[in-house]
C-alpha cells in the first residue's frame, strides 16, 4: 500500500493483529526485505508494520536530497498518523537504528517499546567497523569496498552487496549464502539516496547525547562477530539508556534477524509482552 505523506508516496504493509511494531530497515538504500521473510511468525502475536523508506524499495523515487534524517523521521511519523496508532513499538535495524533513535528524539511520547538491532548511536562506529572489515575481507570484497563511492546504479549496488555478503554474517555456510541470495533477489535497490545520505548526513549522525533521556522500555540486540556496528556500539547505547536491556547474540553477525532467527522472534515477543505488563501494572 501506498501512503501520501510529508510530501512523498510512502510504501506500507500490515501483517497480524495485536499491538503493533513497525520495523525499519537497514542501509540507507535498501528495504524491509532484508528481514521480512524472518520475522512474519510475530504476526501471530503482533501487527507488523513494514515500510520501505523514502526513495528505496517500492517507496516513491524522490530527489536524494530530501532524504535527510529529519524527512524520515518526519515520514514515520506521518505514517504512525496516517495507520491511527496513538503508540507504538519501533525497531530499527542498522541504519534503522539511526532512524528510531533520532525519531524517538523528537516523538518519544507515541512509542510504547525501542527495539535497536544491529545499530549504532553515532558515527564513532566507523573506524573499528572499517578495522573488522578489512581484516576479514577477501581480495574480492575489498575491492567492492573500494568501489562503493562509484556506484552509479542500482544493478551495480546489487552486485556489490552480492560481493560483500560474508562481511554481515558470523558464517558463511550454505544456510547465509542462501538468506543473503533470497534477500538480494528481493531487493528493490536505491543507490541515489544511499551515496546522498552517506555523503551529506553521516558526518552529522550523533545520538549519544539523548540517550540518557529515554524513558521507554529499550532492547538493544547485538551479534557478537557484528563487523559493521560492533558489540561496543551496544553497549554504549546499553549503559546510557536507562534501563535497557542488552542481548549478545553469540552465533550472529550483523544479521541478527536471520542468523538466529526463533531466538530473536522469541525475545522480541518476551521483551514486548513483559515489559507491557510492566508498563500498565
Amino acid at each position: 500500500m501506498l501512503a501520501h505523506v510529508n510530501n512523498t508516496q510512502l510504501w506500507y504493509d500490515t501483517l497480524g493483529s495485536g499491538p503493533p511494531l513497525m520495523l525499519l530497515h537497514g542501509g540507507p538504500g535498501l528495504d524491509h526485505t532484508e528481514f521480512r521473510p524472518w520475522v512474519e511468525p510475530l504476526a501471530d502475536h503482533f501487527t507488523l508494520i513494514f515500510v520501505d523508506e523514502r526513495g528505496t524499495g517500492r517507496s516513491e523515487r524522490v530527489a536524494p536530497e530530501t532524504a535527510t534524517t529529519a524527512n524520515m523521521v518526519e515520514d514515520i511519523e506521518a505514517l504512525r498518523q496516517h495507520l491511527g496508532y496513538d503508540r507504538l513499538a519501533l525497531l530499527g535495524f542498522s541504519f534503522g537504528g539511526f532512524l528510531a533513535l533520532s525519531y524517538a528524539a523528537k516523538y518519544q511520547a507515541h512509542l510504547s517499546h525501542l527495539l535497536l538491532v544491529d545499530t549504532a548511536p553515532s558515527n564513532a562506529f566507523i573506524p573499528e567497523s572499517e578495522e573488522l572489515v578489512r581484516a576479514f575481507a577477501s581480495p574480492d570484497i575489498k575491492e567492492a569496498l573500494d568501489n562503493e563511492g562509484s556506484i552509479t546504479s542500482d544493478e551495480e549496488f546489487r552486485r556489490v552487496m552480492e560481493i560483500e555478503g560474508p562481511v554481515y554474517y558470523k558464517a558463511w555456510t550454505s544456510r547465509e549464502q542462501a538468506m543473503s541470495a533470497r534477500m538480494n533477489r528481493d531487493m528493490i535497490f536505491g543507490f541515489e539516496v544511499s551515496t546522498w545520505w552517506g555523503n551529506n548526513e553521516m558526518a552529522q549522525y550523533d545520538m549519544r547525547p539523548f540517550l540518557p533521556q529515554i524513558t521507554v522500555p529499550t532492547l538493544v540486540v547485538v551479534g557478537r562477530y557484528d563487523r559493521i556496528t560492533p558489540v561496543s556500539q551496544a553497549e554504549v547505547m546499553a549503559q546510557a539508556i536507562p534501563g535497557a536491556r542488552l542481548e549478545i547474540f553469540e552465533d550472529s553477525g550483523h544479521m541478527t534477524i536471520s542468523e538466529e532467527q526463533d531466538r530473536f522472534n522469541a525475545l522480541v515477543q518476551e521483551f514486548l509482552g513483559t515489559t507491557e505488563r510492566k508498563h500498565h501494572a
